[in-house]
């Protein structure tokens, strides 16, 4: 009886091929650490922006009452508080309660938005501290 010889493959060749392959595009790769989707003009390291810290406007809706600054107030008046605020970057922290219907947030929503106010925080829970 002829005995059949076993075929290996010897793999040594194609493990060369490989990490050479590997190692010339990690030579040709170009790696940008500054890459940016818009052209922006930053300001110089040494300029710091001297920014002054603005008190949020407290605002509580609940489903009967409409609170500015701990005051109970109507739609009228808060509408007459932004209009005297004048800027619309102060920031407004608006607490919700549960039980109120959405028609309610959508006035309130809709009369911060006729003022132009950009940085609007909604509060879910307040926590409290022991």
């Amino acid at each position: 009886m002829k005995r059949r010889a076993l075929f290996r493959l010897d793999l040594t060749p194609l493990i060369d091929v490989v990490f050479l392959l590997l190692i010339f595009f990690l030579v040709t790769s170009i790696f940008r650490k500054d890459q940016t989707t818009i052209p922006l003009q930053l300001p110089p390291v040494g300029a710091a922006a001297t920014e002054v810290p603005v008190r949020p406007m407290q605002v509580e809706l609940s489903a009967t009452q409409l609170a500015v600054g701990g005051k109970v107030v109507s739609f009228e008046t808060f509408d007459r508080i932004l209009a005297g605020v004048g800027n619309p970057e102060v920031p407004v922290s608006v607490k919700i309660g549960s039980d109120v219907r959405y028609d309610r947030v959508a006035l309130l929503l809709e009369t911060l938005r006729r003022h132009r106010m950009q940085k609007l925080d909604l509060v879910q829970r307040v926590e409290e501290k022991p």
